[in-house]
C-alpha cells in the first residue's frame, strides 16, 4: 500500500516536472517564432496555458483514480460540504469549459456582459480580464476581471464579431423645433464623406460573409433613421458601416465633420 502511494507521488511530481519544462520550450519557441501581430501571439499564449494545465489535471486524475474511489465513500460527506461551499468556484470552472467548447469569444475581441464593457486580453477556466472600453470607444487603463459564472447567468455581446467590418449605430440628439430635413442631409453628407474611404471593402467583405453563412447581404451604405424620445426631442440614429476596431475614431470624425459643416451653412 505505501509502496503503491509513493509510486503515485513521483509519477504525479514527474508529471508535473515534465509539464514545466514542455511550457517553457514552448514559451521560447512561441518568442522566437514571428505572428501576424500581437493579437495573434496573445491568443496562442492564452491558449497553450490552458492545454497544458487541462492535461496536467486530467492525467493527474488518472493516476489517483482508482485511489480517490477506495476512499469515495468515507468522504461523501465531506465533498458535500466541499461542493457547498465552492459552488461559485466550480460554476466558474465549469463556465469556462463551456465558454471553452462554444468559443462566444476569443484573445482581442471586444465584449459586453452585464454592463461591462471591454477587449478580453485574457482567458482561463476560472475568471476573463478585460482591458475596459469607456462609452466613447476608447481605452480607460482599468482592467476588469469577470468570473466565467457570470457567462451563464448573462448574455455575452460580441462587438466584433466580425473580423474587419461591422456595421456601428450612434444618435445625435435634436429638438423638434429644429430643421430636421436640413440636418438630415448634412449628417448624412458627413457620413458618407468619412465612410468613402472604405465602403466599397465593406461592402466586398459584407457580401463574402453573407454568402458563406446564408443570410441576406444587409445595406452597407450610411443612412439615417428618425426615433422620438419624447415629446420635445428626437434622436437622429445614424448607420455606418465601420473597421471593427475604429469605431469610436469614425464616430468622432463623422460628428466633427458634421458640426463643422453645420456651422459653416449657418
Amino acid at each position: 500500500m505505501q509502496q503503491e502511494l509513493m509510486w503515485r507521488i513521483i509519477t504525479t511530481a514527474l508529471v508535473f516536472i515534465t509539464a514545466i519544462i514542455s511550457r517553457i520550450i514552448f514559451l521560447r519557441y512561441v518568442q522566437k517564432h514571428t505572428f501576424p501581430n500581437a493579437d495573434a501571439k496573445r491568443r496562442v499564449l492564452v491558449t497553450t496555458r490552458n492545454v497544458f494545465f487541462l492535461t496536467v489535471i486530467l492525467i493527474v486524475s488518472i493516476i489517483w483514480l482508482s485511489h480517490i474511489r477506495n476512499i469515495a465513500i468515507s468522504l461523501a460527506a465531506i465533498a458535500v460540504a466541499v461542493v457547498i461551499a465552492t459552488k461559485e468556484l466550480l460554476l466558474c470552472f465549469l463556465a469556462g469549459i463551456i465558454r471553452g467548447i462554444s468559443q462566444p469569444f476569443r484573445i482581442s475581441d471586444r465584449i459586453e456582459i452585464n454592463g461591462l464593457r471591454g477587449d478580453v486580453i485574457d482567458v482561463n477556466l476560472i475568471n476573463t480580464t478585460l482591458l475596459e472600453i469607456s462609452s466613447t470607444h476608447q481605452y480607460t487603463g482599468r482592467t476588469i476581471t469577470v468570473p466565467n459564472s457570470l457567462f451563464m447567468s448573462s448574455p455575452v455581446v460580441n462587438e466584433t464579431y466580425l473580423d474587419e467590418f461591422m456595421l456601428h449605430i450612434f444618435s445625435i440628439p435634436l429638438k423638434t423645433n429644429e430643421d430636421i430635413e436640413k440636418i438630415e442631409k448634412v449628417l448624412l453628407d458627413a457620413a458618407n464623406e468619412v465612410c468613402t474611404e472604405y465602403l466599397e471593402s465593406a461592402v466586398k467583405y459584407m457580401t463574402e460573409v453573407s454568402t458563406r453563412a446564408g443570410l441576406e447581404v444587409p445595406s452597407v451604405e450610411p443612412r439615417i433613421s428618425v426615433e422620438f424620445h419624447d415629446s420635445e426631442t428626437i434622436n437622429m440614429l445614424v448607420r455606418v458601416p465601420v473597421p471593427s476596431r475604429r469605431k469610436g475614431r469614425i464616430e468622432q470624425a463623422i460628428i466633427r465633420l458634421y458640426l463643422a459643416k453645420l456651422k459653416a451653412g449657418a
